[in-house]
């Protein structure tokens, strides 16, 4: 699996608002310590899957709307194990992102993202 990671660097132009960035940072940090992986940006929605894991990743309804990029993560990470899934997820830098205005996230989201992501981490970590 490649995932876009929006990185700002020296050569890219990617735009974000501040309060995303900082709320997406920390989200981010949360889930990478709770799989024990260095996943830098879990909810870009730039990511690429090889023919022989998509069956394996999108078979099972995902537990939640908002964070099944997250789930992804959990599901590689359970069938095959942290060391191999350190090897098979590739974080790769965008070279371009722009935020769109209007998201659709709206407070309440941000109340329940903690429920939710508790609802994942426990129906995933039985099992890693």
């Amino acid at each position: 699996m490649i995932i876009g990671t929006r990185f700002r660097r020296l050569g890219s132009s990617i735009e974000r608002s501040t309060s995303r960035f900082l709320i997406g940072r920390a989200f981010a940090t949360t889930v990478g310590i709770l799989l024990g992986l260095p996943v830098y940006d879990t909810q870009c929605g730039a990511k690429i899957f090889r023919n022989d894991i998509i069956d394996e990743v999108f078979s099972d309804e995902f537990t939640s709307s908002w964070l099944f990029d997250v789930e992804l993560f959990f599901r590689i990470t359970q069938k095959h194990g942290k060391k191999a899934a350190l090897k098979m997820i590739l974080e790769h830098p965008l070279s371009n992102w722009y935020e769109v205005k209007g998201s659709k996230l709206k407070f309440y989201n941000f109340i329940i993202m903690p429920f939710e992501l508790l609802k994942i981490v426990v129906k995933y970590r039985r099992k890693i």
